[in-house]
Formats: C-alpha cells, structure tokens, sequence
C-alpha cells in the first residue's frame, strides 16, 4: 500500500468529531469507503447484487411478454430478487469491518455505495436491452403491462396516465436509465441499515 493510500487511511481512521468543519466531516464520511482494498469490496459486491437483480430482471422479461401478464407474481419475483441480491450487504459490510472497524453510520455508507453500483448494473443492463437489443420491447411490455391494469379495474383515467409516462420515459435512454436506477433503491435503502444494524450488533458482542 503506497504512502498516499495510507495516509488517506489514517486521516479516515481519526474520529470525526476531531475535524471542526462540517464540510470536512462530510466528505470524510461519503469518501470513507473508497479506499483501497475497500473499494475493492464496495465493487465486487456490489457487481454481484447487480448481477442478481439482472438475472431477475431477465425473468421478469420473460413473464410481462405472456398473453396475460401475472402482475403480482411479477412484483413478487422482482422484491424477491432485491432481497436476495441485497443480502450481499452483510458479508460485504462484514468484510469490510475486517480492515477497519466500522461505526453503524459508516456501514450505512458502505451498504449505500455497494447498493448505487448494484443499481446502476440492474439500469445498465434494462437500459441497454431496450434501446440495443429489443427497442420494440418497451412498447410490447408496456402494453400488456396496462392490459394488466385493466384487468385488475384500473380506470381509464389512470390508464392513461400511466401510458404517458411509460412513453416518456422510454423516449430517453437517460431519464429511462435514472428512473429505472430508483426502483432497487428503497429496498436497497432498508437492507443498508440492516446490514449496517447486524455489524454494530456483532461488533458490540465481540466487546462484550
């Protein structure tokens, strides 16, 4: 490890209330799990959850293009795969408390990054399947999508509204890779903090 790494190290090590600007404290906490090898960690992990949530993602896929659309087992399969895939928080957080013990809000932190590379991966990739692979699919999908909702007793109101944002955002390989990057992120939200909970639970046992 070369002297620059350590140094950053060291100055992340320090309490942070030993550091009077606010500003400084901040980047402190957002930058802390950046250092080498945890970034390491922070990317491994977080490629793997990605990956996870991909693969659910391809079956969900293949669900919405039947005749009739099961919505519900569709959303179940999805937050299945979420919490699978985020579970990954606790042995990454774990992993990385090996390095440098970890307060509960720098595994929050952690828990964070290793959930926005995962969330990027899972946008990457529907992103990347809808304007390249199948750019007819967003349209197929979003037509037995509300099929769907009608079924379910959707007024033509709401039917409507919804068909307008689905054309919005799959006008825009951006916004459609901003808006999909927020799906995971609640759930990710949850799991980081008990990720976060479950090291703060193990490390106070070890001091016990």
């Amino acid at each position: 490890m070369d002297a620059g790494i350590d140094a950053g190290i060291s100055i992340v090590r320090q309490p942070i209330s030993k550091y009077q600007n606010p500003y400084i404290q901040l980047v402190i906490y957002i930058t802390y799990p950046l250092f080498v090898p945890m970034k390491n960690i922070i990317l491994k992990y977080g490629l793997l959850s990605g990956a996870v949530i991909s693969l659910v993602l391809v079956l969900g896929i293949v669900l919405m293009n039947k005749e009739n659309p099961d919505l519900q087992m569709g959303q179940i399969i999805g937050y299945t795969g979420m919490a699978i895939a985020f579970l990954l928080f606790i042995p990454a957080i774990r992993k990385t408390n090996t390095i440098q013990p970890l307060s509960f809000g720098r595994a929050f932190l952690v828990g964070l990054q290793i959930m926005l590379v995962a969330c990027a991966i899972y946008s990457l990739v529907w992103t990347f399947y809808i304007f390249l692979i199948n750019p007819d699919g967003a349209k197929e999908m979003g037509e037995q999508y509300l099929k769907g909702l009608e079924a379910q007793g959707a007024s033509s109101k709401d039917i409507a509204t919804q068909k307008k944002f689905m054309d919005d955002v799959y006008e825009n390989p951006l916004f459609c890779f901003l808006f999909t990057m927020i799906e995971p992120m609640i759930p990710g939200f949850i799991f980081s903090i008990i990720a976060a909970a479950v090291n703060q639970f193990k490390n106070n046992k070890k001091q016990v």
